[in-house]
């Protein structure tokens, strides 16, 4: 698992200027029954997530996606 973080600078959502943003990744590696029949032993498997802060406007508004 890896957990990265940062305030506003090389945000990871395309087009969006963050105020603060965390990524979250997981990588594991299982092991497959039927591949094994084709030589393969495991098979890999990952997910991310990404929740930021931006604000909107000059009001100060604060929206967490």
């Amino acid at each position: 698992m890896t957990i990265a973080a940062d305030l506003g600078s090389n945000t990871p959502i395309s087009g969006v200027a963050t105020t603060y943003w965390v990524k979250a990744t997981v990588t594991e590696n299982l092991p497959v029954s039927f591949m094994q029949v084709l030589g393969m032993r495991n098979a890999g498997v990952a997910a991310s997530a990404i929740a930021c802060i931006t604000q909107s406007g000059s009001g100060g508004d604060a929206f967490i996606y």
